[in-house]
């Protein structure tokens, strides 16, 4: 009975069961979606929600249909191509649906390839278990892959250049670089902030040709076709913006959109991110609150600021002005010439408080306010998304539920983070590729903080890596236990 049970096990659910394994993903991710997904909150005719920033993306791909001009364009096109080949045969709405679909597709694959690209890379297969059981059950992109931003589409690009950068390792193929730089590229038209991590995949893959003892001209040749998607695509498109706009811009024209950067928004969110508060008005705790008036929409905002940020240039009064001025422009019956004029006055303002915190307390400008923004970035509950109803009014599963998901999310940030510390000391005695996983997991958790922006949906590309560096230490701990 027991080698049935074992023939049986090893036929159905060994890794290279990939049917097996891919019909509980998406039997799995299904049953989530009917559970936790908040319908409340779904749009008519729509089996998903459209997020703050979806027609950023989007409204490119409509002008570019009716006028032949991709515009507005602060965003690159790599989540609008997908939606211009859907609208050139659907409506809108069907496009949308479609996308979704798409996302959650792709990201019930990349569970199971996430795991598998550890197992190509470690040949352990306990890490294959432990990494897709982990994924399964988490709800990182499970919720998100029901938005149409680009957080799912991300982070499956990521997990699949992941695998096909393990597989080529195994293989020796150039083509699996190839591809794998493909999905890399992907990325980073969908968002720009990955590219570094083009470079790390290409010292990781250095490194180990390296150690192989492989001559310098194929090395040459690996990191050629593993950047060969990014040069091409990235080559055109700077020829297209310099022939738009006259300038060489490689990646987006503009860092925000110009409706935001044209207005007092922009020196605001310097300021507050000057000194460590978080620039999401949208987010009901965030700093910037305290100038905005948007209590219809969140609630009061009673939460004072720190006294460390005042310097020779202003004072809390300052502030206070300067949050009336922003009443006053906000205010739907003020004139246009006295909304522009008082614009003018409180960005030059907001630049002059944000330069002194610079001069007069560089320390809290280039490293404290960094460490207040990480702090905010990577300790909450975890699960902003899992959820809209609040926490007092959720029915007792659901709190349970919560309750769990804020307990998975703290032990593969904990765990996770040994992990990499693990990785990074125990380095020589891992197989280099490997070291992928920790690599994206601290550019990932750093880069964010350093730029000021700290939204919680930019943790969801991270969460499979981290979980990956926790799988790690999981194994360490058992394999250690059994000797």
């Amino acid at each position: 009975m027991f080698l049935f049970n074992q023939s049986l096990t090893t036929k159905y659910f060994d890794p290279g069961s990939k049917f097996t394994w891919i019909s509980t993903i998406f039997l799995i991710k299904g049953i989530f979606f009917i559970f936790f997904f908040p319908y409340e909150i779904i749009e008519p005719k729509m089996i998903g929600l459209i997020g703050g920033d979806t027609s950023s993306y989007f409204l490119p791909i409509e002008t570019l249909l009716k006028s032949g001009q991709y515009s507005p364009e602060y965003r690159m096109p790599g989540y609008g191509w997908i939606y211009l080949l859907l609208r050139l045969v659907f409506d809108t709405t069907m496009s949308y649906n479609i996308i979704i679909l798409l996302q959650w597709t792709l990201s019930s694959l990349s569970v199971y390839y996430l795991a598998k690209s550890v197992l190509l890379i470690t040949k352990e297969k306990f890490l294959f278990y432990i990494t897709l059981f982990l994924y399964l059950i988490s709800t990182s992109t499970n919720v998100l892959d029901y938005y149409l931003l680009t957080e799912s589409f991300t982070t499956s690009a990521l997990i699949f250049s992941c695998y096909y950068f393990g597989r080529y390792l195994n293989e020796h193929k150039k083509i699996l670089l190839f591809i794998s730089g493909s999905f890399i590229c992907w990325g980073i038209f969908m968002r720009p902030v990955l590219l570094p991590i083009l470079g790390i995949f290409i010292v990781i893959i250095v490194t180990y040709l390296l150690q192989t003892q492989t001559k310098i001209n194929l090395i040459a040749t690996c990191v050629f076709s593993l950047c060969l998607p990014f040069l091409i695509c990235d080559t055109l498109w700077t020829v297209r913006n310099y022939i738009h706009h006259n300038k060489f811009a490689p990646l987006t024209t503009t860092y925000y959109p110009l409706d935001l950067e044209n207005t007092y928004l922009n020196e605001l969110m310097g300021f507050v991110i000057s000194w460590g508060g978080d620039r999401s008005w949208w987010n009901p705790v965030a700093e910037i609150r305290w100038f905005i008036d948007n209590e219809k929409l969140f609630g009061p905002y009673t939460k004072e600021l720190p006294e460390y940020i005042y310097t020779s240039a202003f004072t809390r009064d300052s502030l206070l002005h300067i949050r009336s001025m922003i009443i006053q422009i906000e205010n739907p019956t003020t004139d246009s010439l006295t909304k522009a004029t008082t614009s003018i006055v409180v960005r030059k303002k907001l630049k002059k408080f944000t330069s002194s915190i610079r001069e007069e307390k560089p320390l809290l400008y280039y490293v404290t306010s960094r460490l207040h923004l990480f702090n905010k970035f990577v300790f909450h509950s975890g699960t902003p998304w899992l959820f809209k109803t609040k926490y007092s009014d959720l029915r007792p599963f659901h709190k349970l539920v919560k309750v769990f998901y804020t307990f998975l999310y703290y032990v593969v940030l904990i765990v996770g983070s040994t992990g990499i510390l693990i990785s990074l000391v125990q380095r020589s005695k891992l197989p280099t590729g490997f070291l992928i996983f920790p690599a994206l997991s601290i550019y990932l958790i750093l880069i964010y903080p350093l730029l000021g922006h700290i939204e919680y949906r930019y943790l969801i590309p991270l969460y499979p890596l981290l979980l990956v560096c926790t799988s790690h230490v999981i194994f360490v701990v058992v394999k250690r236990g059994r000797t």
